[in-house]
């Protein structure tokens, strides 16, 4: 038998083109593109191997036709503030329904992040991590386009598949969902919290509002305001502005002195948890401050802050306090 000769650069191209070309939308598996093409399976993959661009284009191509046929609702799973409920790993275990779960690639890679957390944040974050590789027909991993925020391909993969629902535990989202017209649950964080009111604020995760996320960095602008006042500290050293800008990074101590009441000063002490917009930070103590005596009873670099703020924001004010 005549060994084939190896096909031509030239002739290769050819066949991508010929692949691209065939991989229309009613294509939802590599197997169904081989056999549209009259081609060997095996023999269109090492195909492919020659050029990944081509093969990843394909890839993403078949993904976005199975889940344009795909009649069934679809849950997208809003990770990023889900790792948050413990309880989601038992609520997704025991859904029978069938309905696939989505997860896009900002999901993922909020996971990705969470995953080295200690304590319960990090075990859910793997578990979940676990159960989408797992269970592939079940529980899809999507890709979006590049350039395109978490958020905004949350609320674009809404607005595109008419039938899926938000599972989110984030009330903005909730809201922004509500905006487009997408149907959402919203699940509430806090609604496991049993603990008495007294400590009704420990080991709550909640969000630091005065941050952005820029090209996957969490970045703090204005620490400096006439109604509030931020300083960063990583390591015990506190972290410099440059230019009004301070990049945070994970398990920096976030203090906060507020000056918007007239009445008192509220300080924060938060510690940042995970790179993102929502969810960022982990509450770590609290103390409104109506006169100056009530600083003393603080820790020690607590009130070193305070103090600090307080002088600070009488110099930009000009005026005094009791």
């Amino acid at each position: 038998m005549e060994k084939r000769s190896r096909r031509t650069q030239k002739e290769i191209q050819e066949d991508l083109i010929k692949i691209k070309m065939a991989c229309t939308e009613e294509i939802t598996s590599m197997a169904e593109l081989a056999k549209k093409l009259g081609m060997e399976y095996t023999c269109m993959q090492v195909t492919l191997k020659t050029s990944p661009e081509t093969k990843q284009q394909i890839q993403e191509k078949i993904a976005e036709n199975k889940r344009l046929n795909t009649p069934e609702k679809q849950l997208i799973i809003d990770a990023e503030s889900l790792v948050f409920v413990p309880r989601i790993l038992k609520i997704l275990s025991i859904d029978n329904s069938g309905i696939p779960k989505i997860f896009l690639k900002g999901a993922l890679d909020s996971l990705r992040v969470s995953k080295r957390e200690e304590g319960k944040i990090g075990d859910v974050a793997k578990s979940l991590i676990d159960l989408i590789y797992s269970n592939p027909n079940e529980y899809m991993a999507v890709p979006v386009q590049k350039g395109t925020g978490y958020r905004d391909s949350l609320y674009e993969y809404g607005i595109k598949h008419k039938k899926s629902i938000l599972l989110t535990a984030d009330k903005t989202k909730a809201i922004e969902a509500r905006m487009y017209g997408i149907e959402h649950i919203l699940y509430e964080t806090y609604k496991e919290n049993e603990e008495s009111a007294k400590d009704k604020h420990k080991n709550t995760y909640t969000t630091l509002n005065s941050v952005t996320l820029e090209n996957g960095r969490l970045i703090l602008k204005n620490p400096y305001t006439n109604q509030k006042i931020i300083k960063v500290f990583r390591n015990g050293e506190e972290v410099k502005p440059n230019h009004d800008v301070i990049e945070l990074s994970l398990g920096d101590d976030v203090y906060l002195c507020s000056f918007k009441k007239q009445s008192c000063v509220t300080f924060i002490h938060y510690k940042v948890i995970r790179i993102s917009e929502s969810i960022n930070v982990k509450y770590i103590y609290s103390k409104k401050i109506y006169e100056r005596a009530q600083i003393q009873t603080l820790r020690s670099e607590y009130q070193q802050f305070v103090q600090e703020s307080i002088k600070q924001n009488l110099q930009r004010n000009n005026h005094t306090w009791k």
